[in-house]
Order: C-alpha cells, then sequence, then structure tokens
C-alpha cells in the first residue's frame, strides 16, 4: 500500500522504492518485525501484513480473541488463504515449522 511504503521510507513517485527488489524486501522485513513484535506471533503478523494491522487488532478486540485461528473466519477470504501459504511454503521451501521460526531480532 502507498502509505505503509511512505512510512517504510519507500519512494511511491518515480523512481518508486517498491520496484527496487533489494529495497522493498528490506522494507518488508521491517514491516514483519514490527507487526510481530506488535501481536507476539507470526500467524497474526502475517493477516496483519495482508489485511492490515488495524483490521486484525479490531477482530481480535471485537472477538476478545488472541490468535489468528480464533478471528480467521472474521477476516477476508484472502487472508484466510494467505497465511496458510506462507506457512507452507516456509515448511515446503525452508523446511521450517512454525514452531522454528525464530522471533525477528530487534
Amino acid at each position: 500500500m502507498p502509505a505503509t511504503a511512505r512510512e517504510l521510507g519507500l519512494s511511491t513517485a518515480l523512481p518508486d522504492g517498491r520496484n527496487d527488489p533489494e529495497k522493498s524486501a528490506v522494507a518488508a522485513a521491517q514491516l514483519l518485525r514490527k507487526l510481530h513484535n506488535k501481536f507476539g506471533d507470526w500467524p497474526l503478523a502475517f493477516a496483519a501484513y495482508n489485511a492490515g494491522a488495524g483490521r486484525v487488532q479490531r477482530t481480535l478486540n471485537e472477538q476478545k480473541a488472541q490468535t489468528f485461528a480464533e478471528i480467521a473466519s472474521s477476516l477476508p477470504a484472502e487472508t484466510r488463504m494467505y497465511v496458510p501459504k506462507v506457512l507452507a511454503m516456509l515448511q515446503v521451501r525452508e523446511g521450517m515449522s512454525l514452531a522454528t521460526l525464530a522471533p525477528p531480532r530487534r
């Protein structure tokens, strides 16, 4: 999203920093670190990366929930599918399970 890109220091005007693989990868890692620090676990961080932190936080609050599994049915279909896809990709391509995925260095 343009606003998120700008918050992370990426230009959205020409030249668009979002099209630079290195800059966008660094920005994505920064955002995931921030989201993991906020939500405390990877499934919620990935959901927030996809649907937005505000939406995930509101849904957690509204449902008095603490986990992605508890709120998944209330999130957009894209997000409900995105989180398991990311977790599966980590398992298949990197051989990492959620249990072994370390939290980001702060």
